[in-house]
């Protein structure tokens, strides 16, 4: 197989003229690229690449650990090499930091080519690395449906949305300085400016990571001063709003949560009957479902104010339903479950620890982490979903988040009306 062919299996050329390529040796790179880039142990830089290619007479095990830490984090590393090096170059290419690599026919029996990655995962290329792996896919690095979507979904934000985010930040920094620190560097890893930080956990937000900031499936809330000054301030409310909530969930009937494909393809849940909602808090206010006769859900809605970093919404999981392993967008909220109708047989698995819920009572989990929920009953499930920020972020790095979520939205739905006015590919 040749390198060229090789790269256009695994990456798009829309993908490869948006993206910056690595090379360890000065020289046209045999794909398009709207950058190219050395790279290397002897070469200075921190441009971080979304593909790396070392080609030829080049020693891969020799600068490997380097190359890793210049890679975004869906970089992927191709490496033509020896025969009887192809092997150890892959087991080379893990040790340096890659999740997972595999050792491919190049055509000459003298030659193989090794593609290792970080952030992605080789079911995403079916067939073609599946057969060929070298070294799997640890733990920490699951496929989920969703996984290639939210690479495309990241490439739109690198490709569409670069200046338009270094220009945000430029004003926050103004405004904030030094304060919003983690915040600008988690735009630089979003926008493919600098490489994906390494981490220890298995948190794989779908979108936007936060360096520094730490996370744990269910965080300790004892340990967390502000996360239990969220709960306090819950406590006084939680059994009148589970009796208003139950209530307008018993005379409004939830409607459809799966607004759209990808919500679809996340959760693997094709009845759009078997998880509804009503959304009773958005973009700072109270919505219009939620009846002024609530005044519990009110008062607790507005004493947790500007904690709040989401929406607030009813959940409802249907008999026998089960929302399949996924990832959120964001390691920067939190969220919190009330629970307000329970059946047995229902739970919710986090970082691989199952709990359950219990009417009346709260539940806390970083989505950043792998999760998934069901419901083997015959009777639906119903909670209170509440989007938290972290507790450890500051209120610059708040408003700065703020404002980074809402130019990201906008940036997505720019592209939907562009692909909508385009009509379907012919």
């Amino acid at each position: 197989m040749v390198l060229d062919h090789l790269v256009a299996d695994l990456m798009t050329e829309e993908e490869l003229t948006s993206s910056r390529v690595g090379l360890l040796t000065p020289g046209r790179s045999p794909v398009p690229a709207a950058e190219t880039v050395l790279v290397g142990a002897t070469v200075p830089g921190t441009s971080a690449c979304e593909l790396v290619i070392m080609d030829g007479a080049t020693a891969p095990l020799q600068n490997l650990a380097a190359v890793a830490d210049r890679l975004t984090r869906d970089g992927i590393i191709v490496a033509d090499v020896t025969a009887d090096a192809a092997e150890t170059t892959a087991r080379q290419a893990v040790a340096a930091g890659l999740e997972w690599a595999a050792v491919l026919d190049a055509g000459p029996s003298a030659r193989r080519q090794v593609v290792a990655g970080q952030g992605l995962h080789p079911d995403e290329f079916g067939n073609l690395l599946d057969d060929h792996l070298v070294v799997p896919p640890g733990p920490t690095c699951v496929f989920v449906p969703q996984n290639r979507t939210d690479r495309g979904r990241r490439r739109l934000i690198r490709r569409r949305g670069r200046q338009r985010l270094l220009s945000l930040v430029e004003q926050l920094c103004i405004a904030h300085g030094d304060a919003i620190f983690r915040v600008v560097q988690g735009v630089e890893v979003l926008i493919g400016d600098r490489a994906a930080p390494r981490t220890t956990t298995a948190a794989r937000p779908a979108m936007f990571i936060t360096p520094g900031l730490d996370t744990t499936p269910w965080p300790d809330v004892e340990s967390l001063p502000a996360l239990a000054e969220v709960l306090n301030v819950c406590r006084p409310h939680t059994a009148r709003v589970h009796e208003e909530l139950t209530g307008l969930v018993a005379a409004r009937p939830p409607e459809t949560y799966l607004q759209h494909d990808y919500i679809v393809s996340k959760v693997q849940l094709k009845d759009p009957g078997a998880w509804t909602a009503i959304q009773i808090y958005d973009d700072g206010k109270v919505t219009g479902a939620l009846p002024a006769t609530c005044l519990s859900t009110r008062a607790m809605l507005g004493a947790l104010g500007h904690r709040i970093s989401g929406e607030a919404v009813i959940l409802r999981l249907g008999p026998g339903a089960a929302l399949q392993q996924h990832y959120d967008e964001n390691d920067y909220q939190q969220t919190l479950h009330l629970g307000l109708s329970i059946p047995a047989d229902a739970g919710i698995r986090v970082g691989g620890e199952m709990r359950t819920w219990r009417d009346g009572q709260t539940l806390v989990f970083s989505p950043s982490y792998l999760h998934e929920a069901w419901n083997h009953s015959d009777q639906p499930r119903d909670i209170l979903l509440i989007d938290l920020w972290h507790p450890d972020l500051n209120s610059a790095e708040i408003d700065a988040l703020t404002s980074i979520r809402k130019e990201i939205a906008a940036i997505r739905s720019e592209h939907r009306a562009r692909v909508a006015a385009a009509g379907p590919k012919p």
